[in-house]
């Protein structure tokens, strides 16, 4: 099903892999999956992007990967592979291992068509990110805010309101 939406006219979705390998204490995936992430080849999946740009005219896709960004090589490969294919693309990608990568990768992922990148920043308190076992702080949430705006992509994040223990005071 190809339908409109911000990335494009003919906007599909795609999984090129399932799992986390991190263990956030409130992430549903871990408690089906484990700690485990299982992934395509790069070459498989720009293979697959291609049948759909080219024989049902895709132009802009949306990574429905619980986290698609786990090393920086397997992401460059796979921009290197679809960069040709001129699509804007959405993905899911921890903060902190955005912050790994170096600013030629950021550049090759915007040439590639990397338009908006959703993280899962949580909450603005440090005590609460700790808590839920995220391993990143409110100053490396900030910092890749300020590298998409850097390198021209989109930022999305998401927020929990209302921690358990005192929510109030959280929100």
């Amino acid at each position: 099903y190809l339908h409109p939406t911000f990335l494009g006219r003919r906007s599909g979705v795609y999984q090129a892999s399932i799992g986390c390998p991190y263990g956030c204490s409130f992430c549903g995936v871990i408690s089906v999956l484990g700690s485990r992430q299982k992934q395509q080849s790069p070459a498989r999946t720009a293979a697959h992007l291609a049948f759909l740009v080219h024989e049902h005219g895709m132009d802009s896709v949306h990574f429905y990967d619980n986290n698609f960004f786990i090393g920086e090589d397997h992401a460059r490969e796979l921009a290197e592979r679809i960069e040709p294919l001129g699509l804007r693309w959405w993905c899911e990608a921890r903060v902190d291992a955005l912050l790994r990568f170096s600013d030629d990768s950021w550049r090759l992922l915007k040439r590639a068509g990397l338009t908006m990148v959703f993280c899962g920043a949580e909450s603005g308190s440090d005590e609460v990110l700790r808590r839920m076992n995220k391993r990143i702080t409110t100053e490396q949430i900030v910092d890749v805010a300020r590298r998409t705006r850097e390198h021209g992509i989109i930022p999305e994040f998401s927020f929990v309101f209302g921690d358990p223990d005192d929510p109030a005071r959280e929100i």
